[in-house]
C-alpha cells in the first residue's frame, strides 16, 4: 500500500459570496490531547450519488448515513510518541490514527500548525507498512492559511524509501506532486453532529516510483494517481474524506463512482488540555569538536524549553540560564573545560 500524503502550498485567495466561509489554521485540531473520530469503510464503496463532479454553490452533501464498519481515532500527541521523533525535528506534534476496533495505531503524520501559512507536513511514520517513513524533502503546507473558495495551491516534495523485492530491501524514492483547488461550498450533513459549513477540496495527487538502477541513475518504474475530496469546516478541520481507487491508467476523473475510503466526522473535542507540560526525560549531551551539543526530545504540552547549568547542582540558587528556546538542541560553544558543568532542560507549558 502506498503512504497517504496531503497537498498545498500557496493559496490564492478571492472574494467571497454570500454563504461561503474562510478557514484559518484556528479552524484545524492543533493542540495535544485534542482527538477526532470517523466512521469509515473500505474496500470499494459506491459513491455514485454523492454527487462529487459539481462545482460551486452554495450544495449539500447528505453524509449522515454511509459505512461505519471501522471507526478510527486521530489523536494530537507529543512529537516523541512513535520513537521517531529524532527524523522530524521541526515537528511541534503528531497526528496519530488508530484503528478502534483493533487497538492497532495505523500511521503517524509529523506537523507544525502555522497561523498566516497553514498545516506544514513533515512526513509520515507507518510501521506496519511496505513504506514505513517518509521524511518529505521539501516539507509540503498541506491545508494553506486562509483556505477561501476558488484558492488552489500546488506541490512537490519528495522522500527516499525502501521496498521489499523478493526479500531483498530495495533503496527506492517517491516523487510526489499535487494540484487542489477548493471547488465547492455549502453545507455537509454528519452522522450525529447534523449540518454545518463546509469547503470542499478537490485534489489529484500524482506519486512517481523510482529506483537505483546501481550505477546512480534513478528510473521511473511506476507512477500511481489518486483523486481525493477534503470537506473542511470551521472549527473542526476535516469532516469527511473521499478517496478515489488508485489508478496507474492516469488521474481518476472528478465523478469517480468507487471510492476506496469514505470518512465522516461524528465525535470531536479540541478543548485544550489543563494538565502542565511534561518534563523532559531523555537529555544528552555530546561533543561535537570544541562544541558541546544537548539533544531531548519534546514531551507532551510543551511550546519551549528554558537550557539551564551550573557547576554545583546542590547549591542554593546554583542553576543559571544558558537560553529559552522552542527547538529540542541547544549548543554551548565555549564551555570552561577545566570546570565541571552540569545541564539540565526545563520543559515550559503551551
Amino acid at each position: 500500500m502506498k503512504p497517504g500524503i496531503f497537498a498545498a502550498v500557496v493559496l490564492l485567495p478571492v472574494g467571497l459570496a454570500q454563504g461561503q466561509v474562510t478557514l484559518t489554521s484556528k479552524d484545524m485540531f492543533s493542540a495535544i490531547g485534542q482527538y477526532y473520530r470517523v466512521y469509515a469503510g473500505s474496500g470499494n464503496y459506491d459513491v455514485a450519488t454523492l454527487n462529487l463532479a459539481t462545482k460551486g454553490g452554495p450544495q449539500t452533501w447528505d453524509f449522515a448515513n454511509g459505512p461505519t464498519n471501522i471507526i478510527y481515532r486521530y489523536d494530537y500527541v507529543g512529537t516523541n510518541d512513535g520513537g521517531v521523533a529524532a527524523d522530524f525535528p521541526l515537528a511541534s506534534m503528531v497526528e496519530r490514527q488508530t484503528s478502534e476496533s483493533s487497538g492497532l495505531v495505523k500511521g503517524r503524520l509529523f506537523l507544525r500548525q502555522t497561523p498566516g501559512k497553514g498545516r506544514i507536513n513533515y512526513g509520515f511514520y507507518t510501521p506496519d507498512e511496505q513504506l514505513p517513513e517518509g521524511q518529505f524533502n521539501p516539507p509540503i503546507t498541506d491545508f494553506p492559511d486562509p483556505l477561501t473558495y476558488q484558492g488552489s495551491w500546488s506541490l512537490t516534495t519528495s522522500f527516499p524509501s525502501t521496498i521489499d523485492a523478493l526479500g531483498t530491501a530495495v533503496d527506492i524514492v517517491i516523487n510526489y506532486t499535487a494540484t487542489a483547488t477548493v471547488d465547492a461550498y455549502g453545507t455537509v450533513i454528519l452522522p450525529g453532529l447534523g449540518p454545518v459549513d463546509c469547503l470542499r477540496v478537490n485534489e489529484q495527487d500524482q506519486q512517481d516510483t523510482q529506483i537505483d538502477d546501481g550505477s546512480g541513475t534513478l528510473t521511473n518504474v511506476e507512477t500511481d494517481y489518486i483523486h481525493i475530496y477534503y470537506f473542511l469546516s470551521p472549527g473542526r478541520g476535516i469532516v469527511a474524506e473521499v478517496h478515489s481507487q488508485q489508478s496507474t491508467a492516469g488521474a481518476p476523473p472528478d465523478n469517480f463512482t468507487t471510492a476506496a475510503q469514505f470518512t465522516r466526522l461524528f465525535d470531536f473535542n479540541r478543548a485544550v488540555p489543563t494538565q502542565g507540560p511534561s518534563p523532559v526525560t531523555d537529555l544528552e549531551l555530546t561533543r561535537a569538536g570544541t562544541s558541546f551539543v544537548l539533544n531531548w526530545s519534546k514531551p507532551a504540552n510543551t511550546a519551549s524549553f528554558r537550557v539551564e547549568y551550573t557547576a554545583n547542582p546542590a547549591g542554593t540558587n546554583a542553576w543559571q540560564i544558558l537560553t529559552t528556546t522552542t527547538k529540542v538542541l541547544a549548543i554551548d560553544a565555549s564551555p570552561d573545560l577545566t570546570q565541571p558543568r552540569f545541564y539540565r532542560v526545563v520543559s515550559l507549558g503551551e
